[in-house]
């Protein structure tokens, strides 16, 4: 997969994924599953996304 190709489907997903997070009510963050609250679910995926962009963006600066 070339860096132009990932890097267009993850702004659509992450366009996505912010899109449906802030219409979230804000009492909503505190829904739980389990153990597991919505709010929890949306940090730990940000932090993922920020892992992924910081691994991805290494890789790519090391391929060119």
């Amino acid at each position: 997969m070339t860096y132009s190709t990932a890097l267009t489907l993850w702004l659509t997903i992450q366009e996505r994924f912010h899109k449906t997070a802030k219409s979230l009510p804000e009492q909503d963050l505190s829904l739980s599953m389990n153990a597991v609250s919505i709010g929890y679910m949306l940090r730990h995926s940000a932090e993922v996304e920020y892992m992924f962009a910081e691994w991805f963006s290494v890789g790519a600066s090391q391929r060119t």
